[in-house]
């Protein structure tokens, strides 16, 4: 979060209220994104009982672009 200049208020919403959701089949982690600032918040995720274990989380302003090829090429499926 401190690399990436990320606090934590967007951080919990993106993973609280998430726009869209998605499963990496890959990894079998999940992939939540919510559009915060102007940008997008993508937060890869697992869920250990009632804690998120953040994997790695960023913003962008591609995040379609990023959604669509992770998509189309069988990397995530929507949930």
């Amino acid at each position: 979060m401190r690399e990436r200049k990320i606090k934590a208020g967007p951080l919990l919403i993106a993973l609280e209220k998430p726009e869209r959701r998605f499963f990496d089949i890959s990894t079998s982690h999940l992939v939540a994104v919510r559009r915060i600032n102007g940008n997008s918040l993508i937060v890869v995720y697992d869920i250990s009982g009632k804690t998120y274990d953040v994997v790695t989380m960023f913003a962008t302003s591609k995040a379609e672009k990023i959604i669509k090829r992770k998509v189309e090429i069988g990397y995530w499926a929507r949930l």
